[in-house]
């Protein structure tokens, strides 16, 4: 990936392939937010380490892969704009709600851990209420939202074209 100084920080939706790609691709970094907190305490302000964390891998030109969280979008997009740190989200369309959902699910059978479980439930009582609050909240910002409309996507293709596309950035 050739984007100098210049990085990513892309919020993603549970299920688009965020860890996948970053187990593939060096430019990838997938920035797990349970890292950040703590299960048996709470942790003040850990959405704001956590962002600050992923700017600060961005930087390095790199494309950073961060949660979805309500707490973690209200934080970024609090943020100044910055020239060297470009943001984005990727979130499935509307229509795909029920094979995404079974996606989600089909993952947390396999995996067995706690964060998919809680990713596929979320989606499951909340779909349309949380695609649509990134796509607004994001399109609010005037910052792009990468929208897969099917289940047969290569994620990297699409970010390859629309981060070149909207930022002018290749790799």
């Amino acid at each position: 990936m050739e984007l100098g100084k210049v990085g990513v920080v892309v919020v993603g939706y549970p299920g688009v392939g965020k860890s996948t790609l970053a187990e593939k691709y060096l430019q990838f970094v997938d920035l797990e937010s349970n890292s950040f907190k703590l299960a048996d305490e709470h942790v003040d302000d850990w959405e704001v380490i956590y962002c600050q964390a992923a700017e600060h891998i961005a930087t390095e030109g790199r494309i950073v892969f961060i949660s979805s969280h309500k707490i973690v979008r209200d934080y970024l997009l609090s943020l100044p704009q910055y020239n060297d740190v470009k943001i984005m989200a990727v979130v499935p369309s509307q229509e795909l709600k029920f094979e995404w959902i079974e996606k989600l699910k089909e993952r947390f059978e396999d995996s067995e851990l706690s964060k998919d479980w809680y990713a596929y439930t979320r989606a499951r009582d909340h779909y349309f209420y949380d695609v649509n609050c990134i796509k607004e909240e994001f399109e609010a910002r005037e910052y792009p939202v990468l929208e897969i409309t099917s289940m047969e996507y290569d994620l990297k293709g699409l970010l390859d074209q629309f981060i070149l596309e909207k930022f002018g950035l290749s790799f």
